[in-house]
């Protein structure tokens, strides 16, 4: 009996993913377990294993690497030997894609992380991003030479590759970079967001001192810092950690912190469960772990569950203020800004010190301003070491 290969779906909020290579070819034998092909979701880029055993058979019409495919739509067939495969019997139709409230059942997504740019012997390396914009401007990537390590092929290779007609659409010389799966979701909930909510930042800047004491004897960074310090505030600001929902506010019992982390693919951000419970060593191995996954397109849906809150660091660019942007439906996202020297106010003298600059963008249906300044208070007395944590 065949079993259809069907595209899953990497989250709950997936619709569509970009196909990647096959990693069984046509022929191939497959046992269940096994990896089938690679799909690139929203936020996540992993290799499909398969639910059955059998014979795989292409269908020959079907998307290619590269192609954008929808969640249900059907790949192939895994047949017994000598079994005629459906698509080669008379009037045979394809089954159309499930609807998005269903999962579908033909794949499953594996247990240990994997990437779509990693390599095995007589394939050729090609980053995630790299072949999604091969697909959508239409380059035959596998005659683009790579300019990457290994000879692995990037995306400004394929944009160098790629033809000036792209950009017929817009007059003026150019050309256009096609929307990755992730900036399409960050686009999407974005403007969702932006005329519905109605988000308040607050600013402070605070006296970075103990913080930057802190880094010199233990090795941590800031970001591990406040967000082991913010988990702790959280704990005694449940309403910051809580979430908005037509039929009221959402408190979870868990703060699980996500932190933007800045890929070649877009911003995404992973999430460290159970923040609150962790000391500063777990949340800096997390915190390095899920940031060279990101990097590498290596997590897997799971790591991007169950936020809560949100913290972004920009200053190590430099920044001082920015107004951080929610990440629905959290309450709250914290914005660290830069680190620099700047005069500050020891009792009554003023001395050379070291500043930091926090901005607190939060949802005024959840919380009032005053509740978030008090919070926000907080994670600045615990900072600059006046407070406890």
């Amino acid at each position: 009996m065949a079993h259809e290969v069907l595209v899953p779906r990497l989250g709950w909020s997936m619709e569509e993913g970009i196909l990647g290579d096959w990693i069984k070819q046509e022929g191939d034998h497959v046992t269940r377990g096994e990896p089938l092909f690679i799909l690139e979701g929203e936020k996540a880029t992993q290799d499909i294993e398969s639910l059955d055993s059998g014979i795989l058979r292409i269908l020959p019409d079907g998307p290619r690497s590269g192609d954008t495919v929808l969640v249900g739509q059907l790949l192939g067939f895994l047949v017994e030997k000598d079994e005629t495969p459906p698509f080669e019997e008379a009037g045979y139709a394809a089954p159309s894609p499930l609807p998005t409230a269903q999962a579908p059942p033909a794949a499953t997504l594996p247990t240990a992380h994997s990437s779509a740019s990693s390599t095995t012997p007589g394939r050729i390396a090609i980053t995630p991003r790299a072949r999604r914009l091969a697909g959508e401007l239409q380059v035959d990537w596998t005659t683009v030479p790579g300019s990457g390590r290994d000879g692995r092929i990037r995306a400004s290779d394929i944009l160098s590759a790629s033809r000036p007609d792209h950009s017929k659409d817009i007059q003026q010389p150019g050309r256009l970079q096609g929307l990755s799966p992730v900036r399409k979701v960050i686009a999407r909930r974005l403007a969702e967001a932006a005329p519905t909510v109605p988000a308040v930042t607050l600013f402070r800047r605070i006296d970075a001192a103990a913080l930057v004491a802190h880094r010199s004897a233990h090795g941590s960074s800031y970001t591990t810092q406040v967000i082991r310090l913010t988990a702790t505030a959280l704990r005694e600001h449940p309403a910051m950690n809580s979430s908005w929902t037509d039929q009221g506010i959402f408190l979870p019992d868990e703060v699980n912190i996500a932190f933007a982390v800045d890929t070649d693919d877009g911003l995404v951000a992973p999430v460290i469960s159970r923040a609150d419970t962790l000391d500063e060593l777990a949340i800096g191995s997390i915190c390095d772990d899920l940031t060279t996954g990101a990097r590498a397109g290596a997590l897997t849906a799971d790591d991007f569950r169950g936020g809560t809150f949100t913290i972004s660091n920009l200053g190590m660019y430099g920044v001082e203020h920015f107004t951080p942007l929610l990440n629905p439906p959290q309450c709250a996202t914290l914005g660290i800004g830069a680190i620099s020297p700047a005069p500050v106010l020891r009792g009554d003298t003023i001395l050379p010190g070291i500043v930091c600059h926090l901005s607190l963008t939060f949802d005024h249906r959840i919380v009032d301003g005053a509740p978030a300044a008090r919070f926000l208070d907080d994670i600045c007395q615990a900072i600059s070491g006046e407070r406890k944590s």
